[in-house]
């Protein structure tokens, strides 16, 4: 049972990352990464998720021209496009971030800006982004990574465990709805008893 158990919830968990992956624009390495500093700087894998998406937006608004968006990473330095004018990497602008605010004091303005570039959830990752760009890129390059393999047989567990999931719902349902006329009458006739 541990066993099952135990696959199911590593299998979801790669399955997670796969989706995530794709949502935030960032190689599944590169993602895991990033949810292994945050762990280790006792920061929620969540909220990283929440501000990373956060990120990608307004770097993708700040490229396209968003005066507020290009104002707040003027701020604090941080180059969103590269030579070619393509955007970066999230995971890479995250740590030029962090290397930044590692630098400044803490306070109303850390936390406004904080929030500036990583939406509303940015303000719960400052003592994440006080380790600095180098620990946190030290703790990302530490972590464990799933295989593509091992991804791709994440993703498709799942599938199979919902499409049974779906099928012994539907074979219940068609044993059941026959019998929910003599189910009720037995009811009736226990509640006059």
């Amino acid at each position: 049972v541990k066993f099952v158990e135990m696959t199911k919830s590593i299998a979801e968990s790669g399955n997670a990352l796969s989706d995530t992956s794709q949502m935030l624009g960032l190689p599944t390495e590169e993602l895991e990464g990033l949810r292994h500093a945050a762990e280790e700087t006792g920061t929620s894998v969540d909220t990283m998720q929440a501000s990373l998406l956060a990120l990608t937006r307004n770097m993708a608004a700040a490229k396209a021209g968003g005066e507020s968006q290009a104002e707040a990473f003027g701020k604090i330095g941080v180059k969103v496009t590269d030579a070619d004018g393509k955007l970066r990497s999230a995971g890479d602008v995250f740590f030029d971030i962090a290397d930044h605010f590692k630098s400044l004091p803490d306070g109303a303005e850390k936390t406004a800006l904080a929030m500036e570039v990583l939406g509303k959830s940015g303000a719960q990752l400052i003592p994440m982004l006080n380790e600095g760009g180098e620990a946190l890129e030290a703790y990302a390059a530490s972590a464990q990574h799933m295989t593509a393999e091992q991804i791709a047989a994440s993703t498709e567990i799942v599938k199979l465990q919902n499409k049974l999931t779906n099928t012994t719902k539907a074979l219940w349902k068609e044993a059941i709805y026959p019998l929910l006329p003599a189910i009720r009458d037995l009811l009736k006739r226990f509640v006059e008893w």
